[in-house]
């Protein structure tokens, strides 16, 4: 019975043995060789113009379409002008050959052309900034600056159509 017990124990030990120095060597490979401060600072560095030379590649990759896109956002913006003004201008004519007398008219046009002006100033800011983007300048601050300014477009634009309605409103409204 005390060789068997002897036996046991020998064979638990040898067991607990053999699973702690397996799982310390482990230990010791994930963890790896201790790298020294500069030897880190180079990596994270070289790391850091990988990123940097990535991004930049990306960026040149996608420029065509960018531009392209921006441009094109530009140009519909524009077109909405253009139509708006044409509508503003009709309902102008048609005010005047009617002979129709409206108390606020000129209210309206003065309204308009504030409206236009808003319209214009938002249209040429951002039309600088799609036609001028590259990759060089921090191409993420620029498409936030585009984006910005579009979202500026966009509300002056429906200020501005606001301001042509209520003039056919008004207008439509006296020639009954």
């Amino acid at each position: 019975m005390n060789k068997r017990l002897i036996f046991g124990l020998f064979t638990l030990l040898t067991l607990v043995f053999v699973s702690t120095s397996s799982v310390y060597a482990q230990s010791q490979r994930k963890l790896g060789t201790p790298v020294s401060r500069e030897a880190g600072e180079l990596n994270r560095t070289r790391v850091e113009e990988q990123n940097r030379d990535g991004k930049l590649k990306s960026c040149q990759t996608r420029l065509e379409t960018v531009t392209k896109r921006s441009t094109h956002m530009v140009e519909l913006a524009e077109n909405m002008f253009v139509k708006f003004g044409a509508i503003s201008t009709r309902t102008q004519e048609f005010y005047i050959n009617k002979g129709l007398v409206v108390d606020n008219y000129n209210d309206l046009l003065a309204d308009i052309a504030v409206k236009k002006a808003a319209v214009e100033t938002a249209l040429d800011a951002t039309s600088t900034i799609a036609e001028n983007f590259n990759c060089d300048n921090d191409p993420k601050a620029q498409m936030t600056e585009y984006k910005e300014n579009m979202q500026k477009v966009v509300v002056a634009l429906k200020e501005y159509k606001k301001s042509v309605r209520n003039l056919i409103v008004a207008v439509h409204s006296k020639s009954k």
